[in-house]
């Protein structure tokens, strides 16, 4: 049987190239398309979930938040109490309520387990509690848990404590169906693991399941650690490095927080967004970060005790403060109104201290921190205590470099 040769049918060649092409520009049109769909930045806080994690859920909505993080339980304490009867149903209620998904929510763990320890006890019992909240997460829906990676505690070398890190994570992904891990950097010191990104791909290179492993960048921490958050194009910078060593792909989340110490102090302390040695800047960046967009951005600045969830609390000001910088090409012209009538006048935080009329609670976001204010708060705070910066007055600005009118000197 003679075998027909297409070559003998012109019209019938140009008819298949003709569709050919059009299959290409359709898919080249598809793809443009779905890349000038953006996702949005989704914006929150940590909030609390005080009387069950249901309540978190309400609370992130009453400060308009489009992300949110929260305790799964007491996170100074070891053992996980059972969920009660209908908690879970009713926050998969309240998420649907208001519209949260599980790429919104960013659990974080206890600050008591230190799985890059080398004392098997303890090794045991951190790895156990943290097997436990992630359970939990998926108990309620949810994808991520946040933790900080680990410390050597003095007592082994970092890598070492990195494979400590990486024996448990493989050994709860074996005992979990899908959660994802995701690991926090650090601000330095204390022989913390995940300082730079080098040492969280550390850990991700030996865990097995590498798809249910991420990462959550600190932007005080980051800077704390020696990372330059804020020079021109600082955002950007660090996304590519992140790329470059650990992969977009792994970046589940970032926190938000401004920083009281300055670059390479190794300082864990959170200030509020432009209040401290970052100022607005690098957070205008980040949200104008198109490989930021369609992640958790969650504050964890300091605020009143006391302040009520609502349009008034302060990350509920943030947040519009944060949104409002999208889209600006300079901070400047937002900088002077924006702080000021969201905050107050500057020292005016000063002044309430001298008064005694605010009290500030801070995210105690480390081990090393968490002694030391919870002494503060047992024993009357002396004179100089009550001033965590020297001065509360700003900087003038110069001709050649003009900063945020929010920076404080220290």
């Amino acid at each position: 049987m003679e075998t027909e040769n297409p070559l003998k049918e012109p019209e019938k060649k140009e008819e298949l190239l003709k569709e050919a092409k059009s299959e290409e520009i359709k898919e080249t049109k598809e793809v443009k398309d779905a890349e000038t769909v953006k996702k949005p930045y989704y914006v929150g806080a940590h909030v609390s979930s005080a009387g069950g994690a249901f309540n978190a859920v309400e609370n992130a909505s009453l400060i308009g938040a489009s992300a949110f993080a929260l305790f799964l339980k007491s996170q100074r304490q070891w053992a996980m109490p059972s969920l009660k009867p209908g908690v879970a149903e009713k926050f998969k209620e309240a998420m649907t309520k208001h519209n949260f998904t599980a790429d919104q929510v960013l659990p974080h763990g206890s600050y008591l387990s230190n799985i890059g320890t080398i004392d098997e006890t303890l090794y045991e019992k951190a790895r156990t509690a943290m097997l436990e909240e992630c359970k939990r997460v998926e108990a309620l829906g949810l994808k991520y848990l946040n933790v900080h990676p680990g410390s050597t505690s003095g007592k082994c070398s970092k890598e070492e404590s990195i494979a400590q890190i990486a024996k448990a994570i493989n050994f709860i992904h074996s005992q979990t169906s899908y959660m994802t891990i995701v690991l926090e950097n650090t601000a330095g010191g204390g022989g913390t693991v995940g300082v730079d990104f080098a040492e969280l791909r550390s850990i991700i290179d030996k865990v097995e399941n590498k798809n249910r492993i991420g990462v959550c960048i600190d932007t005080c921490h980051a800077f704390a650690s020696g990372m330059d958050l804020k020079k021109k194009n600082g955002i950007q910078s660090i996304v590519e490095e992140f790329d470059k060593v650990v992969g977009l792909s792994y970046l589940k989340a970032m926190h938000l927080n401004d920083s009281m110490g300055a670059k390479g102090s190794n300082v864990d302390r959170h200030d509020r967004i432009g209040y401290g040695y970052l100022g607005l800047d690098p957070f205008r960046q980040i949200m104008n970060c198109d490989a930021l967009r369609g992640i958790p951005l969650i504050l964890e600045t300091p605020h009143r005790d006391d302040a009520a969830y609502g349009a008034d609390h302060p990350w509920a000001k943030e947040i519009v403060l944060l949104r409002g910088l999208e889209g600006k090409e300079e901070v400047e012209e937002i900088n002077k109104g924006a702080i000021q009538s969201f905050f107050g006048k500057k020292g005016s935080k000063k002044a309430a201290k001298k008064k005694g009329e605010e009290k500030e609670t801070k995210e105690k976001d480390g081990d090393q921190d968490y002694k030391e204010e919870e002494e503060a708060k047992k024993e009357p705070a002396k004179p100089k205590e009550s001033k965590p910066r020297k001065a509360c007055k700003p900087k003038k600005a110069t001709k050649e470099k003009k900063e945020t009118s929010t920076k404080k000197a220290l």
